[in-house]
């Protein structure tokens, strides 16, 4: 009779979840269980981070529609002289303090 090797594993605790993709993406953890805001940022930063959420939640509870972009928070001040940005943002400070 053949015998196969038994898959070993390991319990690691991490500080919280963006701890465990970092260790994922760089080889050192194959596996983690982590809620699902760290699971969306490590693919795309703003979307589910506190202030999108925050946003669309606001606005849920307010009855308001309107369309909720992406942008890097370095870019707001621009865009808001552009006149692409015309009623509200939500960014983390010291992002779109004045440079």
């Amino acid at each position: 009779m053949r015998t196969r090797a038994r898959p070993r594993a390991a319990a690691v605790l991490l500080d919280a979840g963006p701890a465990a993709i970092e260790a994922i993406f760089s080889g050192a953890l194959d596996a983690a269980y982590v809620g699902p805001n760290p699971t969306v940022n490590a693919h795309s930063p703003q979307l589910g981070n506190t202030q999108d959420v925050a946003v669309r939640y606001w606005l849920t509870e307010k009855g308001l529609t309107s369309t909720v972009g992406l942008t890097e928070p370095v870019d707001l001040t621009g865009l808001y002289d552009l006149r692409y940005l015309n009623e509200a943002a939500a960014a983390g400070e010291p992002e779109i303090s004045s440079p």
